[in-house]
C-alpha cells in the first residue's frame, strides 16, 4: 500500500497543513468539500502544493511527525524546492502513485538524496 505525506496551502506563503493518508485523491476531495471541521476548513486550505509517497505507514508517520515539527521556513523551502510557484499539483497524484526506491520518493521532480538539507531536518 502507498502512503502519502502532503502539504496543502491557502495561497503562496499563506496558511499550510501537513497531513498523512493512504488515499490522497479522496482526502483532497474531503479538504476541498470542507467535509471535516478544523484548520483546513477554517482557513480555506485546499491547494496541494507538495507530496511524497512511502511504502509503509510507519515510515510515512515518522516523516509526517518530523515535517510537522520543522520551522515554517523549512516547510516553505521544501515546497519551493519542487514547486516555486505554489501551483496546485493534484494532477500529479496518479503519476506518482507507486513509490520509487527503498522507503519513499518525493511527490514531484527528481529524487532528493538523503544528504540534502530537507532530509537532515
Amino acid at each position: 500500500m502507498t502512503y502519502y505525506i502532503y502539504i496543502l496551502a491557502s495561497r503562496p506563503g499563506g496558511a499550510i497543513y501537513v497531513g498523512l493518508t493512504n488515499d490522497l485523491v479522496c482526502r483532497l476531495a474531503q479538504h476541498r468539500a470542507k467535509a471535516v471541521p478544523g484548520h483546513t476548513r477554517r482557513y480555506n486550505i485546499c491547494t496541494l502544493v507538495w507530496f511524497e509517497t512511502h511504502d509503509t505507514h510507519a515510515t510515512a508517520a515518522e516523516r509526517e511527525r518530523r515535517i510537522k515539527r520543522w520551522r515554517r521556513a523549512w516547510k516553505d523551502d521544501l515546497i519551493m524546492e519542487q514547486n516555486p510557484d505554489w501551483k496546485d499539483i493534484s494532477g500529479w497524484i496518479a503519476q506518482r502513485a507507486a513509490p520509487r526506491g527503498p522507503g519513499s520518493s518525493p511527490g514531484q521532480g527528481p529524487a532528493r538524496s538523503k544528504g540534502s538539507k530537507t532530509w537532515q531536518r
